[in-house]
């Protein structure tokens, strides 16, 4: 049976993929900073790790992430959130036969970053309205002289 191994538990969409996974016939191990966790309550998940939250100390993170994947015999680390940043930096940790689904960190920091993602989408070409019209407009105007505050 496929092993597969969700970053995060504590978030609805954590349990949401921990049931698709293992309604597909993948294994579900979570790790969690937190002990208790929503997905960790649910029969799909065989077993959750406690690990050290990457914004306390992302290298002990990744060390124990690592060691969870060597653990379990994971093939398949989805991240759930904004661990993606982090997680980007597991592949050369876990070696290739280790499937990661996130982009490269040289290719997701960038994006991630507000300021640098507008610098890239303009260097790509893409261009922002000055403004955009809203259905609410005309509401606004209407409330605009009728505010007493």
């Amino acid at each position: 049976m496929k092993t597969v191994l969700l970053t995060l538990g504590r978030l609805p969409k954590a349990l949401d993929l921990a049931r698709s996974f293992a309604a597909a016939g993948w294994r579900v191990v979570v790790a969690e900073p937190f002990r208790r966790h929503l997905a960790g309550a649910s029969r799909h998940v065989a077993r959750s790790y406690q690990v050290t939250a990457p914004a306390v100390d992302r290298h002990r993170y990744l060390a124990e992430l690592a060691d969870v994947v060597l653990r379990e015999d994971v093939g398949l680390v989805v991240p759930i959130s904004e661990e993606t940043m982090h997680v980007a930096f597991l592949a050369p940790l876990v070696g290739p036969e280790v499937r990661v689904f996130t982009m490269p960190p040289e290719v997701v920091l960038p994006l991630h970053d507000k300021h640098r993602f507008i610098l890239r989408a303009r260097a790509e070409g893409w261009r922002r309205r000055r403004r955009w019209r809203s259905a609410t407009r005309p509401r606004r105007r209407w409330w605009r002289g009728r505010m007493w505050w």
